[in-house]
């Protein structure tokens, strides 16, 4: 069937819905659901036919105006916030033990959060605030975290093995124990962080900024330290084995190359 005749009959099922032609009423007084699915779908139909909007997201949209739930994102149309996997993406939500393997989280506000122990493997965690959140035990493996803030975010235990995090700011942020091992960390900002006993081997910290870090007993064998600065950190204790300095900034002020 030709574009004409499709939009020109979607035209002629919506007249048809408009005048009382489709579905009757159902006793309690709402429309009929396979009514609402035919008006979805005829409306769907015309704009795509039309040109308008794109086939499938005309029909999602058509669909949610009438009421049908999307397989993504809230029940209500009404309620901005997204929900994956029953965790609500807004600030102080409890998503503790949560599986987010693999979802989308870029963007969200989640300051205040609670995901320790959740697992959050290979999601995406571009530019979300999580300042003052609890990831305590959680697993970021593979994750991307690109521009996000971790403002005194509590990360003692967590796995953020191989990891992007460029650009990050870890800020003040609790790291103990933590295992940051092979991550791209460059230019990353850990002023101030405790990194007591975390793992940071193989790591790619170049023009991060470690000024008054705790690195008591930390692993950084291998790690990437070019144009780092440690200016003021404590690393008593630390693993430099292997560790690459290129104008380094140590914690004396002093500058190391090797």
């Amino acid at each position: 069937m030709g574009t004409f005749w499709r939009v020109a009959v979607a035209a002629g099922v919506l007249a048809l819905a408009a005048c009382g032609g489709g579905t009757e009423p159902a006793s309690d007084g709402t429309a009929g659901a396979s009514g609402a699915d035919a008006r979805a779908d005829a409306r769907a139909d015309a704009r795509a036919d039309a040109g308008t909007d794109a086939g499938t997201d005309a029909r999602a949209d058509a669909r949610a105006d009438a009421g049908v739930v999307r397989e993504a994102g809230p029940v209500d149309p009404r309620d901005p916030v997204r929900i994956i996997n029953g965790c609500r993406l807004e600030p102080n939500t409890q998503c503790q033990g949560k599986n987010l393997s693999g979802a989308d989280l870029s963007w969200a506000n989640l300051s205040g959060a609670n995901f320790s122990g959740a697992n959050l493997t290979g999601a995406n965690l571009r530019q979300v605030d999580l300042t003052q959140a609890n990831l305590e035990g959680a697993t970021l493996r593979n994750a991307y975290l690109g521009g996000s803030e971790m403002y005194r975010t509590r990360l003692a235990g967590a796995d953020l093995s191989g990891a992007d995090l460029e650009l990050v700011s870890f800020l003040q942020a609790d790291l103990p124990g933590a295992n940051l091992s092979g991550t791209n960390a460059a230019a990353v900002t850990l002023v101030s962080a405790n990194l007591q006993g975390a793992n940071l081997s193989g790591a790619d910290f170049s023009a991060a900024g470690f000024a008054n870090a705790n690195l008591t007993n930390a692993n950084l064998s291998g790690a990437n330290l070019f144009y780092a600065s440690l200016k003021d950190a404590d690393i008593s204790g630390a693993d430099l084995t292997g560790a690459v300095f290129t104008e380094t900034q140590m914690p004396d002020g002093s500058f190391r190359n090797s």
